[in-house]
């Protein structure tokens, strides 16, 4: 019934003008879709173009007239294809990257530390090593040195008590007013002369000879005391090193 109304013609237009009005209000709005996509490694790029026809025909008193509009909307997707994931994984490549580079200029720097000290470590064991070896060479030297000289004196000083007591009896027999020269060595060097006075008597003698070994005696004593005092130093300045070096490696 609509489609009959809207055929019927009007009283105040021409049929050929009508028939082609009708017409062109009959026809639909024709709708064009094309949808283009671009797919690359990080993004999808979709986009969507829709064109639409829109056709208005207004009737007059003399003619039609007929609007013919056109219309194209443009849409533009972009789809981002795992942008969050490569940003962090970017992101944690970097900072693997750098944490590595720090581990390793830590590790060498570590490497260079242990090296040094190492190095200052065997220097030290070198030096102490020596040290230690040298001071034990210098004190066997040391004691060999006293021990032959001790050997040595007290061989001599057997060797001049009994030339001297020899020389004094052939002295006595001979002259006994007479003084005589009596010489005792130490370190090898002279250093003690004793003049002995004339003895007319044996008992004068045997007194002059003790105060002679007494003497040697006393010598003797203070000689052996300063060997106990250089080694007890030497034992405290090796104590000392010790304590030192213990002090070092805490």
């Amino acid at each position: 019934m609509k489609a009959k109304h809207l055929l019927t013609k009007p009283s105040n237009i021409n049929t050929t003008t009508s028939n082609t009005a009708f017409n062109n209000i009959i026809n639909t709005t024709p709708t064009t879709t094309t949808t283009t996509t671009t797919t690359s490694s990080s993004t999808t790029t979709t986009t969507t173009s829709t064109s639409t026809i829109t056709i208005t025909t207004t009737f007059t008193t003399t003619s039609p007239t007929t609007t013919t509009t056109a219309t194209t909307t443009t849409t533009t997707t972009i789809n981002y294809n795992n942008y969050y994931y490569k940003y962090y994984y970017y992101f944690y490549y970097y900072y693997y990257y750098y944490y590595y580079y720090y581990y390793y200029y830590y590790y060498y720097y570590y490497y260079y530390y242990y090296y040094y000290y190492y190095y200052y470590y065997y220097y030290y064991y070198y030096y102490y090593y020596y040290y230690y070896y040298y001071y034990y060479y210098y004190y066997y030297y040391y004691y060999y040195y006293y021990y032959y000289y001790y050997y040595y004196y007290y061989y001599y000083y057997y060797y001049y008590y009994y030339y001297y007591y020899y020389y004094y009896y052939y002295s006595f027999y001979r002259a006994s007013d007479k003084g005589r020269i009596f010489v005792i060595t130490n370190y090898f060097q002279v250093r003690y002369v004793f003049i002995l006075k004339s003895c007319r008597t044996i008992r004068n003698y045997k007194i002059k000879l003790r105060i002679l070994f007494l003497h040697r005696f006393v010598s003797i004593f203070i000689e052996f005391f300063s060997l106990i005092k250089d080694l007890f130093g030497a034992y405290i300045k090796w104590l000392s090193g010790l304590i030192n070096k213990a002090h070092f490696f805490q």
